[in-house]
C-alpha cells in the first residue's frame, strides 16, 4: 500500500480473520524535535482552500495504495456545530479520578470515560466488517466509470463512522454529487496506473470532474473503500509522517457530507475518499481535541488493523491552541505509580486546518492498559489525554483468584468466566459459541463450556461423581482439559 508519495506496505487482509471480523470478498513540517518530553516549533499554516493535503499541497488526502489479488466479488442542510457535546464539564477544584477522567486540562475534567468496554467492542463488531459481496462492477466502456455498489459504500461509511464515533465526532454521510465526484477520480487513477493528485487533464479517461475531485481526495491503491479506509486512518510512511493528513481529514470534526469510489483497470485498483472542507472554522477548545487513538476506551484492533511492521502512530489535532512551545510525554498508568514510556514526538503541519502533534511509541503497545499522554507549555494549561486500550477480540488473560473454579465460576468481574489455561484454570472475557458451535479455544465457548480439541466443538463441562450435571447434559465421561471434569455429550 502507498499513500503519496508512494509509501510502501500491504493491508493485512489475514488480519481481519485473526480477529474474526470478516472482511467481504473482493511534506514534512518545520522545527521539528524528537523525543519523549521534546519541544517542537510552531507548525501552524493554513492550509490552501479545497480539500487540504499533505504539507507543500493545495489538496488533501494524499494518496495511499494497498496491495491485494484484483477481484470483482469482494441531504438536508444542518447546523454543523450541533450534537458535539459528548464533554462533561467538572468544576474546577473537583478530585479528579484517573479512572474517569479521559481528558483533563489545567486540573479540570472536560471529558469523561463514560463508554464501557462491552459498548466499545459491540460498536466494533458491529460496525467494523465488510458485508459487501459485490466491490465494483465495470461499465461498458474503457472510461465508463462502473458501478460501485451501495453495499460497499455503506461498507465503508460504517468503517469511517466507527473511527469518529471513537472520536466523539458526528457521522459522515455520503452524497450523489461525493460518489460521482469519488467515482470520477478513481476511473481516473486506475486508468493511468498511478495515484496522483494532479493528473493529466486529457487522456487516461480524464474528466473535468475527475481531475477536480482528485485534488480534493485521498487517494489509495486498495480493492475496496472500506479497506482504503484502515489505510488513511493509519497513514503510514514517511511522506506521511509530519502531516497524518489523510487521518486528520477523515477526523475532521466539521466533516459531513463525504463520497467514496472504487474502480479497477487492468489489475490495478483505485479508492477515492473525497471529502470537501465545510468552509468554517470550528468552535475550539476541547470540544475539537481529536485523538488517535481516541481518549477513553479504544479497541487496540484499530491501531494494528494493518498488520504493519512499523510502529503505530499516535495523534492528536485541535484547532486553535497554542502549542508552539509543547512539551510531550507519555506514561502507562498503574496501581504501582506511573511508568514513563520511551516516544518520538513531533509537530505536525496545518493540513486539514488543524495544528496538532505526532506521537511514535518506541514500546510494544499491550491490551488491557491505560496510557496517558502530557502535553505541557501550552497556553490551555497542563493536558492530560488517557486512553485504556482493550482487546475486544484476544481477550487478555486474567490471573485467576484462588476461588476461580470451573464449576463456581467465580472471577474478579462480572463479565469474566472461569476457563482451561494449560495446566490450571484462568479467567477470559467469555466467547459467544453454544453448545455444538466451531471453536479454536476455551474461550471462545459461552461461559461453563470448553472447546473440545478432538471435535473442535463447544460441548459443557461437567463432573459425573459430584453431581455437576448442567441440564441437556446426557452422557458426561468423555476426556476433559480440566482434571476432575469430563465434557457433556
Amino acid at each position: 500500500m502507498r499513500l503519496h508519495s508512494l509509501l510502501v506496505g500491504m493491508l493485512s487482509a489475514p488480519w481481519a480473520a485473526f480477529i474474526g471480523l470478516a472482511i467481504a470478498g473482493c511534506s514534512s513540517s518545520e522545527n521539528r524535535t524528537a523525543g519523549s518530553g521534546g519541544t517542537w516549533g510552531d507548525t501552524k499554516r493554513e492550509a490552501e482552500a479545497g480539500s487540504g493535503a499533505a504539507s507543500g499541497s493545495r489538496a488533501a488526502g494524499g494518496a495511499s495504495e494497498s496491495g491485494g489479488a484484483a477481484t470483482d466479488d469482494c441531504a438536508p442542510a444542518r447546523d454543523l456545530f450541533a450534537g458535539r457535546g459528548a464533554i462533561t464539564q467538572v468544576e474546577e477544584g473537583d478530585e479528579i479520578d484517573p479512572a474517569t477522567c479521559a481528558v483533563e486540562v489545567a486540573g479540570t475534567c472536560v471529558r469523561r470515560m463514560d463508554r464501557s468496554k462491552s459498548e466499545v467492542c459491540a460498536r466494533l463488531a458491529a460496525d467494523y466488517p465488510a458485508r459487501a459481496t459485490a466491490c465494483w462492477q465495470p461499465g461498458s466502456g474503457a472510461c465508463d466509470g462502473g458501478t460501485h455498489p451501495s453495499s460497499a459504500i455503506e461498507d465503508a461509511l460504517r468503517r469511517w463512522n466507527l473511527y469518529r464515533w471513537l472520536s466523539r465526532l458526528q457521522p459522515v454521510t455520503a452524497s450523489a454529487e461525493g460518489n460521482a465526484k469519488a467515482q470520477a477520480c478513481a476511473i481516473i487513477q486506475a486508468t493511468q496506473g498511478e495515484l496522483s493528485h494532479y493528473p493529466p487533464a486529457a487522456g487516461n479517461c480524464a474528466t473535468p470532474l475527475g481531475v477536480e475531485a482528485s485534488a480534493e481526495s485521498s487517494l489509495a491503491n486498495s480493492e475496496t473503500a472500506a479497506e482504503a479506509t484502515d489505510v488513511f486512518i493509519h497513514d503510514p510512511g514517511d511522506a506521511n509522517r509530519f502531516s497524518l493528513g489523510h487521518r486528520r481529514w477523515l477526523l475532521l470534526p466539521l466533516l459531513r457530507e463525504v463520497g467514496v469510489g472504487v474502480a479497477r483497470v487492468n489489475g490495478y485498483s483505485a479508492a477515492c475518499h473525497y471529502a470537501s472542507y465545510p468552509g468554517v472554522d470550528g468552535p475550539g477548545g476541547f470540544v475539537d481535541l481529536v485523538g488517535h487513538p481516541a481518549a477513553g476506551i479504544f479497541p487496540i484492533e484499530l491501531l494494528t488493523a494493518t498488520g504493519r511492521a512499523e510502529p503505530a502512530r499516535l495523534s492528536f489535532s485541535v484547532f486553535d491552541w497554542d502549542l508552539a512551545g509543547a512539551q510531550v510525554s507519555m506514561f502507562e498508568e498503574s496501581p504501582s505509580g506511573d511508568q514513563p514510556l520511551e516516544i518520538e514526538s513531533y509537530g505536525l503541519d496545518g493540513t486539514a486546518h488543524t495544528i496538532g502533534i505526532g506521537i511514535e511509541p518506541r514500546f510494544a503497545i499491550q491490551p488491557e492498559t491505560t496510557y496517558r499522554v502530557d502535553v505541557s507549555g501550552t497556553t490551555v494549561g497542563l493536558v492530560r489525554i488517557r486512553t485504556r486500550l482493550v482487546s475486544c477480540t484476544k481477550p487478555a488473560l486474567v490471573p485467576a483468584p484462588p476461588a476461580c473454579e470451573i464449576g463456581g465460576q467465580a472471577c474478579p468481574s462480572d463479565d469474566q468466566a472461569c476457563y482451561p489455561q494449560g495446566d490450571g484454570v484462568a479467567c477470559f472475557v467469555p466467547g459467544t459459541a453454544t453448545l455444538g458451535a466451531p471453536c479454536a479455544q476455551h474461550q471462545d465457548c459461552a461461559a461453563g463450556m470448553a472447546c473440545d480439541g478432538a471435535s473442535g466443538q463447544c460441548r459443557m463441562l461437567c463432573k459425573p461423581l459430584k453431581g455437576l450435571r448442567p441440564p441437556g447434559c446426557e452422557l458426561c465421561g468423555a476426556p476433559s482439559p480440566v482434571a476432575s471434569y469430563s465434557l457433556c455429550y
